[in-house]
Formats: structure tokens, C-alpha cells, sequence
């Protein structure tokens, strides 16, 4: 019985838009668009002084939407990189895009399944009156800021002919790569304008003396929403309104984004970087919903109304301790937020999702890990906490039909028996907490092990040292033991769960890292997209492919304790295949060959003896383990 519990939404062999498609499948003409949005003046310090014309810093050249000219283009996003990527290749025509597009111009990528589906997108990019092209159906990759544009002359060296092609690369959430440097005296000396501030990324003065108060014991997700709203500035919410909340405004409106790049993300007054990216914050919790429910409803957990572009959850995420920006010098931006994500028991990336507001969004995510069994709360990891358990959150269901390869498998090298958390209180107005110490928190047995894989197979430990709290908690050495609980049980059998590659027929759809995907019976963490568009030189013909990389594969097949483990059932290979094609996604081939052993006659297809073999599955969690005895064809 698989388990229903996650909302779901099925990827099949029918496009995105399938109301007119006429039951056709993928890859029958698949498109792909391109809309650059370029900055009028480039030489920011010498035209605009020389001019006066200051309001020319924010003008932008008509929309260049690029239909035919891209040979090739590719995008890569992946959960473990801050700044995703996207390559191009583009003919030069009748538009000399080294000269067009520079960089720090904008572009958009859309990669759809029909022409006219791109053409629709290729009117909004044409029109006077522009519109969003990141809806659900818009087959929309991602906003990228252009970083790199190189033209390439070459000779065909078996016709003769020349051509020249311009390769342009660009990266996305860039603002966060922005390096923070802060020197006073440079400020005090400075006799330019008010803008001149901007030279440093903020003046944290006022609100870090409020969050250096001990009284404020703010949590991790506070501080890094403070942190940002100090970087970047404080973004309109979706429906144009700017909200104070008591606090200072930061001077910070650098990172300027041209309006027409808010009103393709469907945004109002977008003056900033601020005022584009979504924040998902906090410990995610989703309800059980209909297929039917809308995916803007059905992809994103619980939610409080949003406040300056953050969305939080009910419960936030754990961890507490104080601002430290002496370590901030010359520091990255998404550096400095790391260190009070309070990993590995939370995460924060970078992705394109679908919003609440159902578009899809550059979006920050920060969250505990996701991958709590259904096993949690029972020994041995028996413990009152809040987790998201990994088969609740929301998941992809991709059609076998759509599959092109897959390489899946387990490693060794995910294989860990003991997690051990010291959660190390910073000291309390100089009084160090005493059930804080380590022998303290070992006494409350903050760990987490499997004794039996170490006496098998070596220890393979994991231990962290934290300098976060929870102020929430009666004593410190609970943390640490409930901390080390949540990670152990979402780590410990890393060996057993299934990772690896699938290659598929392009998908339009909005699949985004950090969601999960169910295929094959299995579900599985999508940890990196990578969609690719290009045309054969050789025969025009195009090709839309999109390849993913999958992690933390457990099957949704129920068992006693709930949890799963893929590989462990059918040890007959013609069981295999039988059950696949029975009740699988009928993936395998349908030939088998015999192994070549000195017991087994050389025969031309398998016998009714080899046929009839029982299968011998390994026991799962939960299962009672009986003695086996051998079979009596393997004493033949």
C-alpha cells in the first residue's frame, strides 16, 4: 500500500498544458526562449557624471527576446550551490548580441514542449504592454544575471564555411555572492552624498545592539532575516505594499532591477533586488491533499501571512544564539547567513519554486532536513520533537514513459552508525550553565547509534560540535540529545536508501530541488535539475531533456514501522521483472540472462524450475527476522 499522505503531482506523458495538446506526448517540438533585459547605460561612472542624467541609471533598452538564434542553451540548478547557472550559444544574425547584451543585463529562460506555446511567451517579451512569464504552464527555468558574453568565429573545416556564435553564461541570486566590508573611518571622512553609505552593505548599528541583548535570545531564522533585510533592503510584499514593522528601513536599495524585469515575474513597483525574492522560513509542515488541490496550495507547507516578501511557517526552525559580526570582514553574504543556519539539523538554499501566490519564484528556503522516517517517535528514536517527515513533503510523481536512462544505486560512503550533537551554550552573562557542559550533555546521551552496524562494519561516526541553543528547553542537555535523534534517525541507514541519475524528456513543469520525486515505487530528494535545450547542427532537429539528481530513495511501500527500504524484496531477478511489469512502472526490459555456473545446464531460456524459485526477501524495519535455511536448490 503506498503511502498517500504527500500531495502529489503527476508528471505523465501529456504535456503541461494538456487541454489542447490532442494526447500528444514530449519531445514533438519542444522550444525554448530567451528574454534579455539590457541596461541603457553601462558606464555607470563616467557617462552618467559626465551627464548629470542620474535617472539614466535605471533605464533599459527594449526587451531582446531571442527565439531561433540559441542553438543551445542549459540550465543547472543545483541545492548544494548559491548562484545557479545557465549557458547559452547563439548565432549571430541580424542582432549582434556581443554588442546587445553585456554584463549585468538580465535574462529570463523559458523551455516549453510547443511552438505555440513559446510563441505566447515570445508576444508578451514583443508587446508594449508586457506581462509574467513565470506561471506554472510557462515552462519558466529561471532569472539569470548575465556574467560572461564571448563571440566565436570558426571555418567548418569540411565545408568551408564560416560562422560565428556568441556564448553567453550568467548566474542567478548573485546579490547573496556580494562581499560585506565595513570600515568607519572611510564613512566618517566620506564629504559625497548620502548615497556614498552604499559603499558598505549596512549600517547594523541600531538593530545589532538589539539582537546582542541576551533578554532577546533571538532564533536562527530571525537573525538570518535580519541579516538579509540589512544586506539587501526591505522588498514590497506580492501586492505592492512596503511594511515597517517598528524597525529601521535600511538606506540599502543597491542591487537595482529594472521595473520591466518585476512585471515578467508578475510584480509591482520593483525597484531592487529586495522587492523579487520569496523567503520560505521555518520547520515545514504540509497537510494530506488532493491531487486536485492547486499546486501553488499543494507545494508549499503551512503558512503565515507574508511580512516583506518572508513567508513563515507555524513552528520555527531550532536553534538560538547572538549576532557575531566580528567574523563578517570581507566576508560573502551567504557566507555570514551559514553561520546561523545551525546545519546539519537545518538547511538553506536556493531555487526556483512555485509561490503561494502560484508563480514561480527565486525563493530562499531555510528549513529543518526533511528526512525524518516515518519510524521517528518509536525506538530508537523515541522522543517528542517536531520533524517533517520525508513522505509528507510535497512530491513529483514522473511517468516511466518519460524516462530516457536512470542509474540508481547505494553507496558505502553513506553509511553512518553514530551522530553525537553538542549543542555549547555561548556563556550567559558570564555564568556558564553547568548541565551545558559536554560531560553534561554525554550524560544525557546526546547521541544516536546502531551498534550492531559497528560490529559489522567499523564505526562510522558523525560528531558535531554547535555553538546554538534552544532557550525553549527546561535544560541544554536535552537539546543536544533530541537534536541528535532528529539527524541520527534522518542519516543513520544513508547506505540502504537509493541515490543516483535520471535522464528524461524535457519537463516543462515547475520541478525544483528541495521538492521529492516518486518514481518507480521509490521517492527520492531531488538534489540538482539540469534542463537542456539544444538543435543538431547536423539535422536540425531539437532536443528538450531534462536530468536529475536523486537522493534518500526509500520505497513507499508500507511496512510495519513505516519505513521502506528500495532493492530488499525480490531477489529472482524474474520476480523482478514479473512485479515490475504487473505492478511497477514497467521500466525493465523484458530478457534476463542466465548466469553461466557450473550446477546450471546451458539451456536456451529459463527453466519452469528457474521460474518457480521463491524469492528470499532481506527483512525491513519493523519486520521479524526468521532463521533462513537454505533452499534446497542451492545444495544441488
Amino acid at each position: 500500500m503506498a503511502k498517500t499522505s504527500a500531495y502529489t503531482k503527476t508528471i505523465g506523458s501529456l504535456g503541461s498544458n494538456n487541454s489542447h495538446e490532442n494526447n500528444s506526448v514530449h519531445e514533438v517540438s519542444p522550444t525554448w526562449v530567451l528574454t534579455f533585459i539590457t541596461w541603457d547605460v553601462r558606464d555607470t561612472l563616467r557617462a552618467i557624471a559626465q551627464t548629470g542624467q542620474e535617472k539614466s541609471l535605471v533605464q533599459v533598452r527594449n526587451p531582446i527576446v531571442v527565439e531561433n538564434d540559441c542553438i543551445q542553451v542549459s540550465v543547472n540548478v543545483n541545492k548544494a550551490t548559491l548562484t545557479h547557472s545557465v549557458s547559452m550559444t547563439l548565432l549571430e544574425t541580424d542582432v549582434n548580441y556581443s554588442t546587445a547584451i553585456a554584463p549585468g543585463d538580465f535574462v529570463f529562460v523559458n523551455m516549453l514542449n510547443w511552438e505555440k506555446d513559446a510563441r505566447r511567451i515570445v508576444d508578451i517579451g514583443r508587446s508594449k504592454k508586457l506581462g509574467a512569464i513565470n506561471g506554472i504552464n510557462d515552462g519558466f527555468k529561471g532569472i539569470f544575471k548575465v556574467q560572461g558574453v564571448r563571440k566565436s568565429v570558426g571555418v567548418d573545416p569540411n565545408t568551408g564555411a564560416a560562422r560565428t556564435v556568441v556564448r553567453i553564461n550568467g548566474f542567478a541570486f548573485t546579490e547573496f555572492n556580494n562581499s560585506i566590508y565595513f570600515n568607519p573611518y572611510i564613512l566618517n571622512n566620506n564629504a559625497g552624498s548620502d548615497k556614498d553609505k552604499l559603499l558598505f552593505a549596512a549600517d547594523l548599528s541600531n538593530d545589532y545592539a538589539q539582537l546582542m541583548n541576551p533578554q532577546m535570545n533571538p532564533r536562527c531564522q530571525d537573525i538570518i532575516k535580519f541579516l538579509i533585510q540589512a544586506f539587501l533592503g526591505k522588498g514590497v510584499s506580492d501586492k505592492g505594499v512596503t511594511n515597517i514593522d517598528g524597525t529601521t528601513v535600511t538606506p540599502n536599495t543597491h542591487f537595482y532591477i529594472p521595473t520591466e524585469v518585476g512585471i515578467f515575474l508578475g510584480l509591482t513597483d520593483v525597484k531592487a533586488a529586495k522587492d523579487v525574492y520569496n523567503y520560505l522560513f521555518g520547520l515545514q509542515k504540509y497537510e494530506a491533499l488532493s491531487s486536485r488541490t492547486s499546486l501553488a496550495v499543494g507545494m508549499n507547507p503551512t503558512l503565515n501571512p507574508p511580512k516583506n516578501r518572508f513567508y513563515y511557517t507555524k513552528t520555527p526552525c531550532d536553534g538560538q544564539t547572538l549576532l557575531r559580526p566580528e567574523y563578517w570582514n570581507q566576508q560573502k553574504a551567504w557566507s555570514i547567513l551559514g553561520q546561523y543556519v545551525n546545519s546539519p539539523l537545518n538547511e538553506l538554499y536556493t531555487c526556483f519554486r512555485v509561490s503561494p501566490t502560484g508563480r514561480v519564484m527565486p525563493t530562499i528556503v531555510y528549513r529543518q532536513i526533511p528526512f525524518t522516517s516515518e519510524t521517528f517517535g518509536t525506538a530508537p528514536f523515541n522522543i517528542n520533537a517536531n520533524v517533517t517527515k520525508f513522505l509528507n513533503v510535497p512530491r513529483w510523481k514522473i511517468s516511466s514513459s518519460l524516462v530516457l536512462s536512470s542509474d540508481l544505486g547505494r553507496d558505502e560512503a553513506a553509511r553512518i552508525n553514530f551522530v553525537q550533537i553538542y549543542a555549547m551554550p555561548p556563556s550567559d552573562l558570564g555564568r556558564e550553565k553547568q548541565d551545558g557542559s559536554i560531560s553534561g550533555q554525554t550524560a544525557a546521551k546526546n547521541y544516536a547509534y546502531d551498534v550492531n552496524d559497528v560490529l559489522r562494519s567499523g564505526l562510522r561516526p558523525s560528531v558535531i560540535t554547535t555553538s546554538f541553543q534552544d532557550l525553549t528547553a527546561f535544560t541544554d542537555i536535552s537539546v543536544g540529545r533530541r537534536w541528535a535523534l532528529i539527524v541520527g534517525d534522518s542519516i543513520i541507514g544513508g547506505h540502504l536508501k537509493l541515490n543516483g541519475t535520471l535522464e528524461c524528456a524535457g519537463i516543462v513543469d515547475p520541478i525544483a530541488v528541495g521538492d521529492n520525486l516518486e518514481y518507480d515505487g521509490n521517492v527520492f530528494h531531488i538534489e540538482e535539475v539540469v534542463h537542456t535545450c539544444s538543435i543538431n547542427s547536423a539535422t536540425g532537429t531539437k532536443s528538450f531533456r531534462t536530468t536529475l539528481k536523486l537522493s534518500s530513495g526509500v520505497s513507499v511501500v508500507d511496512t510495519r514501522s513505516g519505513l521502506a527500504y528500495p532493492e530488499m524484496v525480490n531477489t529472482s531477478a524474474y520476480e523482478n521483472r514479473k512485479n515490475n511489469y504487473l505492478y511497477g512502472n514497467k521500466t525493465l526490459p523484458g530478457a534476463s540472462e542466465e548466469q553461466d555456473v557450473s550446477y546450471r545446464p546451458t539451456t536456451p531460456a529459463p527453466s519452469q524450475k528457474d521460474l518457480n524459485k521463491k524469492n528470499h526477501p532481506f527483512a525491513q524495519p519493523g519486520q521479524v527476522i526468521k532463521p533462513r535455511k537454505p533452499r534446497k536448490d542451492e545444495d544441488e
